[in-house]
């Protein structure tokens, strides 16, 4: 994704009543949960997610393949 790609997409997501969790996926596979509408913020030309654990994730939006929402069977578990 582009920058502009990732923008949209992800106040698209987080715009969302009731706001519900989704997942940015990366271009290695790795899928990080979004809890919070404001876990991801931007720092200059790069983004940084705030994970549920504390740790922080620092990535490029190009580095992005897509954002989906936490699958309903295992919403409760994950």
């Amino acid at each position: 994704m582009t920058s502009d790609q990732f923008n949209l997409v992800y106040r698209a997501f987080c715009r969302r009543r009731p706001f519900r969790e989704f997942f940015i996926e990366f271009t290695s596979g790795v899928a990080s949960r979004v809890p919070h509408p404001e876990a991801v913020r931007p720092e200059g030309e790069l983004y940084a997610l705030r994970l549920p654990d504390g740790a922080n994730v620092v990535f490029a939006a190009e580095s992005v393949t897509r954002m989906f929402d936490v699958p309903a069977e295992s919403s409760k578990g994950l």
